[in-house]
């Protein structure tokens, strides 16, 4: 019964001291580091250490990881050929995060410029 009590104290204790020592992941970040993990497997020469999976949000912005909750599944859902084959391995090494909610401008010398917020890279087909 003792040995019980210790194993649940350190337990706990691990816990307590991984989410008192850095925010936990949220599923949107979770989701693209799996589909990441998935491209390195699958993609030959995939570097997923250029692929930003964070998401953070603030009064002014949002910026959201490279590749999409919608994006991660479809990639999860592929088999290595399909992924190859298809250009997503390409198209997902392009990815890049992007934030919403930054005044974006044009430039002086162009005309008519309406500036867009950016939105997520269409990586799996």
């Amino acid at each position: 019964m003792k040995r019980r009590v210790g194993t649940a104290f350190i337990t706990a204790g691990t816990f307590a001291v991984l989410f008192a020592c850095g925010d936990p992941l949220l599923q949107v970040e979770l989701d693209c580091e799996e589909a990441v993990s998935v491209l390195e497997g699958c993609c030959p020469g995939f570097a997923g250490s250029q692929l930003q999976c964070q998401y953070s949000s603030d009064c002014n912005q949002t910026t959201y990881p490279a590749i999409s909750q919608d994006q991660s599944a479809c990639v999860r859902g592929e088999s290595c050929d399909e992924l190859k084959s298809t250009g997503v391995c390409d198209r997902a090494q392009q990815a890049r995060s992007y934030t919403t909610g930054v005044a974006t401008t044009c430039p002086l010398t162009v005309p008519n410029c309406t500036p867009s917020e950016p939105g997520p890279a269409q990586v799996c087909p």
